[in-house]
């Protein structure tokens, strides 16, 4: 069906097609919208593929079409208009080329085609090049991930996303966005087995969320969507947009330094950009994020939505103004790295990550809840704690990209809150270090290495890294996790033997936060994050089976021979 935008459209000459089906190779059809600009083209394309119903993508689509852009608005398989059934990113993997092809075709399209989305619409992006980059210019992915495993959607260094598995996979169970406030969430996100908790929700299984659990290592389930093993084929310009408190920095700082050192020509490699703001999964929505207000200018251009995530549509016209239309307009030349600087507030330019001028500084554990620099040398004892799983840490703020309804305050909430509430209980270590006697800046990778002992055969360790206000105030700025079966690798998880010495490497979120002078650093080590990961129930068993918990005892080390510490990522003023 077509439509002329004539004399009661807003745009003179505006063409919409409405409901177009778009074949691919197993014969399924797949609706889109499309929007040409006036004028007999033809054009380069944009395309964005989502599937949260394409109808929400009008604004973004006439605003493309005005600027002399054909838009494809698509809804992904099994969703909406589209036919099919829908099952999370593997589909992606032929549906993306084959929508690409079939734009490539069309007398409108002059055959350079960008893509552009956040979050499932960032993810659609990079499933949509595995096969190769045919028909495809340029993208844009935002707050988004790359993988499902390892800094992935569901997954993250062997912790289980909770949270996000259950309330956005049990919310993406039909063909439209089902309700999710009719649900007890506190029960059931506590329900065990961990594999029946969608059937205790809606009386049968879904079949993603049954093989999320079912694959709980990293698997050939997981590499075939998996952009972390690919960067070597990657030959297209690459602009990615963050947020510091999103569940996704990481991954997309990993994959711009992935494909800066391995894509296919020099070319492309200097031709990835990033930008990374103080925002949460909402790009430049408010300046304030959590309970810290980063000021007018955290803000960047003027934000247009689409599909619940802001993208700066000038930003994006200059990037595909410059690879679909040729246009000479110089971003290629401006910084690669784009960041904003919090508690100094500023947004600063860079050529590299980490930065060539990093000085990484360990701090380290010491007896009494003391953390510097200042290396143990002789013997200490171990600080313990008992991690029960009935009676988990609840997070309160942090970085993750979907919370169930209806948990209120900070745990629906990413961002920096207040943690004193959280340092209060017994089964969290601090370590703080002296008060600051200057700024300090850090800024990029934050990586611990700890020594534990559990006598559990499998439990997590949780950090977080705090700033610490004279107030007494401690927000909370970046955090990570790790499953201890996986300490070793994620293919072959090996239990622990109860009561043995391990070391374990646990990688936090990337931040860049100056503490100020007066302000001290603060790190907190638990066993849960509750509910962004499931509860470890500490018996070892098979993943998503089990039925009961214990409660293990916990040891961390810091002494000359187990010189626990983490590595902050120190930039001299």
């Amino acid at each position: 069906m077509t439509r002329a935008n004539g004399a009661y459209g807003r745009i003179p000459g505006l063409r919409t097609l409405v409901d177009v089906k778009i074949p691919m190779r197993d014969g399924v059809a797949l609706s889109a919208d499309i929007y040409l600009p006036a004028g007999e083209g033809p054009f380069p394309a944009v395309l964005v593929r989502t599937p949260y119903d394409n109808a929400r993508l009008m604004e973004r689509g006439v605003g493309f079409a005005e600027n002399g852009y054909a838009y494809v608005g698509q809804d992904c398989r099994g969703r909406y208009d589209s036919e099919g059934s829908f099952y999370p990113w593997h589909q992606e993997v032929a549906d993306g080329p084959d929508t690409r092809k079939w734009i490539a075709a069309q007398p409108w399209c002059n055959g350079r085609i960008g893509t552009v989305g956040g979050s499932y619409l960032g993810m659609a992006q990079w499933l949509g090049m595995i096969e190769g980059t045919e028909n495809l210019s340029a993208i844009m992915p935002s707050v988004s991930p790359i993988d499902g495993w390892i800094w992935g959607n569901q997954y993250v260094n062997g912790a289980y996303q909770l949270a996000l598995n259950l309330g956005w996979g049990l919310s993406t169970a039909g063909r439209t966005n089902q309700p999710l406030l009719q649900y007890n969430w506190k029960k059931l996100l506590g329900h065990l087995p961990l594999d029946q908790a969608d059937v205790a929700a809606t009386g049968r299984e879904n079949p993603f969320i049954q093989d999320w659990i079912r694959h709980a290592t990293y698997d050939e389930y997981w590499r075939r969507i998996s952009t972390e093993e690919r960067f070597a084929q990657i030959d297209v310009p690459v602009f990615q947009i963050a947020g510091w408190f999103d569940a996704y920095p990481a991954a997309a700082l990993r994959a711009f330094v992935g494909i800066r050192r391995n894509a296919k020509s020099e070319a492309i490699r200097r031709a990835q950009k990033i930008l990374i703001g103080p925002w949460p999964h909402q790009i430049s929505v408010s300046r304030t994020t959590g309970q810290v207000d980063f000021g007018e200018h955290s803000l960047i251009d003027t934000p247009e939505r689409l599909a619940g995530h802001n993208v700066p549509l000038d930003l994006t016209l200059r990037w595909f103004d410059r690879w679909l239309k040729g246009v000479e307009n110089g971003i290629e030349h401006e910084a690669p790295v784009r960041i904003f600087v919090m508690g100094a507030n500023i947004w600063r330019d860079e050529q590299e990550w980490p930065l060539a001028r990093t000085r990484f500084t360990p701090y380290y554990f010491r007896s009494g809840g003391r953390l510097g620099p200042q290396s143990p040398e002789g013997r200490e004892p171990p600080d313990e704690y008992l991690y029960d799983p009935n009676d988990p840490v609840w997070e309160a703020g942090g970085n993750f990209s979907y919370t169930v309804p209806g948990l209120g305050g900070p745990l629906e909430l990413s961002g920096p809150f207040d943690q004193r509430a959280i340092e209060s209980r017994r089964d969290v270590l601090v370590y703080t270090s002296e008060v600051l006697a200057g700024d300090l800046e850090v800024t990029g990778p934050v990586v611990a290495e700890i020594f534990i002992s559990s006598s559990a055969p499998d439990t997590d360790f949780a950090l977080r890294l705090v700033d610490v206000h004279p107030d007494g105030k401690a927000l909370g700025y970046t955090e990570g996790i790790v499953r201890a079966r996986y300490r070793d690798s994620f293919e072959f998880p090996q239990l622990m033997e109860p009561g043995r010495i391990y070391r374990l490497r646990i990688e936090l979120q990337p931040t860049s936060l100056v503490f100020k002078a007066g302000h001290r650093i603060r790190l907190h080590i638990t066993s849960s994050d509750y509910p962004h990961f499931d509860r470890n129930p500490n018996t070892g068993g098979e993943f998503g089976r089990e039925t009961e918990w214990r409660t293990a005892a916990q040891k961390v080390y810091h002494e000359a021979t187990y010189p626990s510490h983490i590595l902050l990522p120190v930039i001299p003023s």
